[in-house]
């Protein structure tokens, strides 16, 4: 294959990757449903290991929720800075499952920035390709 071959379909994989990944992660937390959780425990976690160079994302965090009143439990790790026992976090849990979770959303303008972004690089990329 040669380089301008390559080079098209890098941009066309800068486009596209980002995009499909957050169009994977709204669909599949799409059923998903809210609720508030409460953070039961905060506990230094030494064997988790961080990709921060401060070492500073060591704890693990429990939530605590109940869903049809059933309790359920779910761990995060987390800055312990971040959170404290007794605070409520809005979650996200799977009706068809209450154990499987998700903290936290991707904002609308930071999925609109994402995509631009992967779009001007993308096509940055390819029109640096067809030039060649």
């Amino acid at each position: 294959m040669n380089k301008r071959i390559q080079i098209l379909l890098l941009g066309v994989l800068i486009i596209i990757l980002p995009i499909g990944v957050m169009v994977y992660g709204s669909i599949s937390t799409g059923s998903f449903e809210k609720t508030t959780a409460k953070v039961a425990a905060v506990e230094y976690d030494p064997t988790y290991s961080s990709t921060d160079e401060d070492n500073s994302d060591k704890y693990r965090v429990t939530l605590s929720y109940s869903v049809d009143g059933t309790a359920y439990a779910t761990e995060i790790h987390a800055h312990q800075s971040d959170f404290s026992v007794g605070q409520e976090v809005q979650i996200k849990y799977d009706p068809a499952d209450p154990n499987s979770t998700s903290i936290g959303e991707m904002s609308l303008p930071l999925m609109i920035a994402v995509g631009a972004g992967a779009l001007i690089i993308g096509a940055i990329v390819i029109i640096k390709g067809l030039r060649m």
